[in-house]
């Protein structure tokens, strides 16, 4: 059954994310003061999906060469100000 899971993100340069039945990122938002990814998954399906995810805030260098592989995948408004741009491979 297609099913939409959320996935909290840690604000940390690179993390791992590993989706059971993953078919596709839906959006990255905020809830609260947590930063937060949507993902439509396939409950019938328990294959599991290995991502790795990376956040940049703005204003801050990106230096890392391996981005341009990356899928942009949303940017979370936080309450405080700061501004969050979350890629994936």
């Amino acid at each position: 059954m297609r099913t939409i899971y959320k996935y909290k993100l840690d604000i940390t340069y690179e993390q791992h994310l590993k989706i059971i039945g993953f078919e596709s990122f839906l959006k990255v938002g905020v809830q609260g003061d947590t930063l937060f990814l949507w993902c439509m998954v396939d409950t019938d399906n328990k294959s599991l999906y290995h991502y790795d995810v990376k956040i940049y805030g703005t204003g801050n260098p990106i230096n890392d060469k391996g981005m341009t592989k990356d899928t942009y995948l949303g940017t979370g408004l936080m309450p405080s100000g700061l501004v969050w741009h979350v890629f994936a491979n």
